[in-house]
């Protein structure tokens, strides 16, 4: 009866049933054909099984977290279904709140921009492939930035260029650049900073002396210097004298000024 494909064969199998025992005859009719006869399953779905054997091979995949609600159940087919394709979801947790990235291995996308950008993986893709133990990074590398290309990009040789003198004549038609006015003021040498470019910090230098090894001062001023002794004798003795002689003019000074007749 269950495995009758069409309706004849059905009614003849509940014939015999009935021929048997009546009761179950009845029972059987009660509790939808549909269910547990294969005359009347639903053509669109394309499933001849009578028996709960996919059921059983689920719930055995899912094991005890089939008891989890149903939001998180299929929270969780949702994730183990995806590692099966080539699409993955990366957690970054560099970024306060958590974001979650969702790239495509076989296409090379990644919903951050940056893969499709530069050509090269971003961290999204490397944590992915760490994940997978994969260690051909170079394949997700966009070819034109592999090292293949890079080499036949200059394979041709770029040939020499004979001195001006004897380059062919051309007639007296010239090329000209186009005009461009001038601008008032001196052109400026130094490129355009970025708005957001922070400025160049000053390079601080500290001095050291190359005789004493000491930071702070140089050779020059170093007293440990024996080129620097002679020096500081001239002063000691020029010093005071230019001092007491400065001394005696102000009093001279003084003492005319408050002369008494």
């Amino acid at each position: 009866m269950s495995k009758a494909a069409n309706r004849p064969d059905f009614i003849k199998a509940m014939g015999s049933v009935k021929d048997v025992d009546e009761g179950v005859y009845k029972w059987l009719l009660e509790n939808e054909p549909d269910q547990w006869s294969r005359h009347a399953f639903d053509t669109t779905t394309k499933s001849y099984h009578i028996t709960n054997n996919m059921s059983e091979c689920f719930n055995s995949w899912l094991g005890e977290d089939r008891k989890l609600p149903i939001l998180s159940l299929l929270e969780l087919y949702r994730c183990r279904v995806m590692k099966r394709s080539d699409e993955f979801e990366v957690d970054d947790e560099n970024v306060n709140p958590c974001k979650t990235h969702v790239l495509v291995l076989g296409k090379q996308l990644c919903d951050c921009g940056m893969w499709q950008l530069s050509g090269i993986p971003c961290v999204h893709v490397i944590a992915c492939l760490l994940h997978k133990n994969i260690s051909n990074y170079e394949h997700y590398v966009d070819p034109k930035l592999r090292i293949l290309m890079y080499l036949q990009t200059y394979a041709y040789m770029v040939h020499l260029v004979p001195d001006k003198t004897s380059w062919p004549e051309v007639s007296d038609e010239y090329i000209w650049p186009p005009y461009s006015q001038p601008k008032v003021g001196r052109p400026s040498k130094s490129r355009r900073k970025d708005p957001n470019e922070e400025p160049k910090s000053k390079r601080v230098s500290t001095l050291r002396c190359s005789v004493c090894s000491v930071l702070g001062h140089n050779k020059r001023s170093c007293k440990k210097n024996p080129a620097n002794a002679d020096e500081r004798k001239k002063q000691k003795q020029t010093c005071p004298k230019l001092q007491v002689q400065g001394v005696n003019q102000v009093n001279n000074a003084m003492g005319k000024f408050f002369c008494l007749p």
